[in-house]
């Protein structure tokens, strides 16, 4: 696996803590999510005149999926907001 350097030490001993936990990419549900995705905008694209409502609720699915699909490829996945929060005042972000 790739190193980085600014808060590679931190973030090691965040997954050593648990506070961090590994997870694998997925890139056939990731590929899945992207496909949804694009459909949703697509379908958005063709009621934004006649439903807008119904036009954002798939953009708004199309984006979370988009996100999603983010998630599914990271290596690794922070386990609670407290630790997203100590990791960027420790500079990590």
């Amino acid at each position: 696996m790739a190193r980085w350097g600014k808060g590679d030490a931190t973030v090691t001993q965040l997954i050593d803590n648990r506070h961090l936990q590994r997870v694998a990419a997925d890139s056939e549900t990731a590929i899945s999510l992207l496909a949804s995705a694009k459909r949703h905008v697509a379908s958005a694209r063709l009621t934004v005149d006649g439903d807008p409502e119904a036009s954002y609720s798939l953009a708004y699915d199309a984006a979370a999926e988009e996100a999603s699909e983010a998630i599914q490829v990271a290596v690794a996945c922070i386990a609670s907001a407290e630790r997203l929060l100590e990791l960027e005042q420790l500079g990590v972000f």
